[in-house]
């Protein structure tokens, strides 16, 4: 598998004709509009100012193969098709670009069931791909006696047969404990 080339800065060209062809879109689209919240809870449309934007890379660059050359993605880092203005959290009809690269809405516990998020998705691949790489090497070492071995793995530890063993401290009794709760 070639390197990853370097991650570079998205020329400014490239955002405002991404940012033109999204914008064109919105438009199209009705019911996009960003929304505030305010400290009572109502709603009012959001200013331009106050929308915070993230250019995003869609697919993320960590899922995307890479070329033959190995000097970039394909599709290519700067695609304007494969760039997104996103805004930062989410608004009604629009997925945050927090909330899609880790999963979770901005203050959410990790424990929400949520779509697994880029970050998420490019670490299993990785994992993934890290296990296929074993298993190939473990069936080459069986088919060509020159290729080196992999090294064992290791077993976690054995389970235990029975009886289990009690430890240190002997099992406490119904007497003993009917002993210890009179004294209270």
């Amino acid at each position: 598998m070639p390197p990853r080339p370097p991650r570079r800065a998205v020329p400014l060209a490239v955002q405002v004709q991404v940012a033109k062809r999204q914008l064109a879109e919105l438009m199209i689209r009705l019911g996009m509009i960003p929304v505030v919240v305010m400290e009572d809870g109502t709603e009012r449309d959001a200013r331009p100012d106050e929308v915070a934007l993230d250019l995003d890379h869609t697919p993320a660059l960590g899922m995307r193969p890479v070329n033959a050359d190995g000097t970039d993605y394909d599709p290519p880092q700067h695609d304007p098709g494969a760039l997104v203005w996103r805004p930062q959290v989410a608004i009604k009809g629009m997925q945050g670009h927090r909330e899609k690269t880790h999963g979770r809405r901005l203050g959410e516990s990790r424990n929400a069931r949520r779509e697994p998020g880029d970050v998420t998705m490019i670490a299993k691949a990785r994992r993934v791909e890290k296990a296929n790489a074993e298993f190939r090497a473990r069936l080459l070492a069986k088919v060509d006696p020159d290729a080196e071995p992999p090294p064992a793995r290791k077993r976690k530890h054995t389970i235990p047969s029975r009886p289990f063993p009690t430890g240190k401290r002997p099992m406490r009794t119904r007497a003993l404990r009917e002993r210890t709760t009179e004294g209270r």
